[in-house]
């Protein structure tokens, strides 16, 4: 079996946000919201990226 990654711990803030979500709107909801998300943070990356490049 492959090796087992420890992830480091998730803002309770977060953790509320998305039993929030998954409470209120199920499935979809999360799905939804993980394909913001996913988008959200492609953006805030390419943003830093050209940041980065102007320094």
């Amino acid at each position: 079996m492959g090796t087992t990654e420890s992830t480091p711990p998730v803002d309770p803030e977060i953790v509320d946000m998305v039993d929030h979500v998954r409470n209120r709107y199920g499935a979809y909801g999360l799905r939804q919201l993980i394909a913001i998300a996913t988008a959200e943070a492609e953006d805030t990356e390419n943003a830093l990226a050209e940041l980065a490049e102007a320094n």
